[in-house]
């Protein structure tokens, strides 16, 4: 006989049944306070939920797309442009296949503590400029390398977002595998979290 929880388990291939529907709002996203990007640690869900990502960019595996529309999963890909320029078409391809968001992880992955509030922004920005260009828009979503930040990162992001008109922005702090991950929902005219 097959035990229970084996027998709940899709087969592989299986697409689940997501708990909320894509961009579903999950949460208000409180304003920018004193030129600092606002620090959300929890974003309650009345069902299980997971939150995953893909980040970097540095491993673009060929099966990657297969796999992703196999597991019925919607990873949010957090790209450094040091790995996506000059493979712009790949992360294309992998995020229309599927509809996946591409958020802004800096363009070199440095721990953004040991940078000064002009050195983070510009790795900010500049991520976020080469990904509108190669994309087609810029990202909504920010994760710091590391987990790491600071004030000035907390400067950075929101002075980024004073070019966006009626742009908000969070800090949404998860707890995975690696310990504390923390990424930011950078959004446009309707203030919302996203699944990340």
């Amino acid at each position: 006989s097959t035990p229970a929880s084996a027998a709940s388990t899709p087969p592989p291939g299986t697409a689940t049944t997501q708990p909320y529907p894509f961009g579903q709002v999950q949460a208000t996203v409180p304003p920018i306070i004193n030129g600092r990007a606002p620090v959300i640690r929890r974003i309650a869900t009345d069902k299980r939920y997971v939150f995953l990502t893909i980040d970097d960019g540095a491993i673009r595996d060929p099966q990657a797309q297969q796999l992703i529309k196999a597991s019925g999963a919607r990873p949010t890909l957090f790209l450094n442009n040091r790995y996506v320029a000059g493979h712009e078409s790949y992360f294309t391809q992998l995020s229309e296949a599927d509809n996946l968001v591409i958020g802004n992880h800096t363009v070199n992955h440095p721990d953004l503590r040991k940078l000064s509030y002009a050195a983070q922004k510009k790795e900010i920005c500049d991520n976020s400029d080469a990904f509108e260009k190669a994309f087609g828009h810029r990202p909504t979503l920010f994760r710091p390398p590391y987990g790491s930040y600071n004030d000035n990162t907390l400067r950075a992001v929101a002075d980024l977002l004073a070019a966006v008109p009626e742009a908000t922005v969070v800090l949404v702090r998860t707890r995975g595998l690696w310990g504390s991950m923390f990424s930011w929902a950078l959004t446009g005219t309707r203030p919302h979290l996203v699944p990340l």
